[in-house]
């Protein structure tokens, strides 16, 4: 009898601490926090790679987040150095305030074992790039990712990334369906329609607009292109669309394009910028001293756009909130890799603020940096 409890009480203690490794890697234990060392998870795995899932949420889950730009990490430290890899771009400024936002998140995770690294996978927006870098990041084998993701052609490799243990986070652009955690960025087809209302209002809904587009193959840039000349075709017939070009993002030749637009419309009333460029857009209209008469609607109110919008030469800066894309998603993938924590929405909207001369101090007041 006392060796048939004996048996009984080994197979229970086996089978309570055989749970939680077949439950799917959930943490075993609590923090353990003394004087000298702070907080210090306690796990039984010897890498945080169980804990990758995906959520079945649809685009329905979606919701904007009340801890934007504030989301803090969860108190612990890292029992070995995590190394999140950031996937970034340097085609214009915009960039630039994304970066300070992932500097911000590095900083702050410097305390809890954790090594934040920059990418530029290449001098364009082009997934193959990005694909080539993924591949050389799970060889290293980083912990994490957060990437832009341009076009259909990086889906493959975000699937690859999760399949090997790899949790993705999505920021700034989207291309849907794909296995990112999350995503944190502006909802850009309406954010397409409301830069499309703000040139409808402009123009009291009738005259000729061209459009300048960074690439046609981003999707990010097709959603808010689409959005605008869908809502101008719904909401304001008086105005057509005279033409629609792609600058690759750059300033000069957004500059070119625009020459060339007022040459073959002489009375052109309005340019759509849907990404990077807008100021090379605003000095050609200064050249031809048709600032002011010549409406320019375009994403982003940096320190250079925001000039400008001063001098009157951009009417229309749509916000996105950029250094939330930076910092925010760095934040909660390490939460993640913690915790197993996910943010209550999949889909993240950041603001799409309509920022002119009378709303630029309220937009500053907001706290954004871009």
């Amino acid at each position: 009898m006392k060796r048939t409890v004996i048996v009984c009480l080994v197979v229970f203690v086996v089978l309570v601490f055989a749970i939680p490794v077949f439950a799917g890697g959930e943490k075993e234990g609590t923090a353990v926090k003394t004087a000298e060392e702070g907080w210090v998870p306690y796990y039984k795995q010897s890498d945080f790679k169980a804990f990758v899932h995906l959520p079945e949420l649809t685009k329905e889950d979606l919701g904007t987040v009340k801890d934007e730009m504030t989301v803090q990490p969860v108190d612990r430290v890292a029992p070995k150095l995590v190394r999140i890899a950031v996937i970034g771009a340097a085609t214009n400024p915009f960039f630039d305030i994304i970066k300070m936002g992932v500097d911000e998140a590095a900083e702050e995770l410097i305390m809890h074992n954790v090594k934040v690294d920059w990418i530029i996978p290449g001098s364009s927006l082009s997934s193959s790039d990005v694909n080539a870098v993924m591949d050389t990041l799970l060889v290293k084998q980083y912990d994490a990712i957060t990437t832009l993701v341009y076009n259909e052609g990086q889906i493959p490799y975000i699937e690859k990334a999760v399949k090997q243990g790899v949790p993705v986070a999505v920021f700034c652009a989207d291309t849907q369906p794909n296995k990112g955690l999350f995503f944190i960025g502006q909802d850009l087809y309406a954010a397409g329609k409301t830069a499309g209302r703000a040139m409808g209002k402009m123009l009291n809904g009738k005259g000729k607009v061209a459009i300048i587009t960074g690439y046609f193959n981003v999707t990010a840039h097709e959603l808010r292109r689409k959005g605008f000349v869908d809502v101008i075709k719904d909401e304001y017939p008086g105005i057509k669309i005279v033409g629609q070009v792609e600058n690759l993002d750059q300033a000069e030749k957004a500059r070119s394009q625009a020459i060339d637009f007022m040459t073959a419309y002489p009375d052109l009333a309005g340019i759509y910028v849907t990404a990077g460029g807008p100021i090379g857009a605003a000095q050609a209209l200064k050249e031809a001293n048709k600032a002011g008469k010549i409406k320019i609607v375009a994403f982003d109110p940096l320190p250079q756009s925001v000039e400008s919008l001063k001098d009157g030469s951009i009417q229309a800066l749509i916000g996105q909130n950029p250094y939330a894309e930076g910092r925010d998603p760095v934040i909660r993938i390490f939460n993640y890799l913690m915790e197993g924590q996910l943010p209550k929405a999949r889909f993240m909207y950041t603001r799409d603020d309509v920022v002119t001369l009378d709303t630029l101090d309220e937009f500053y007041a907001s706290g954004q940096k871009g």
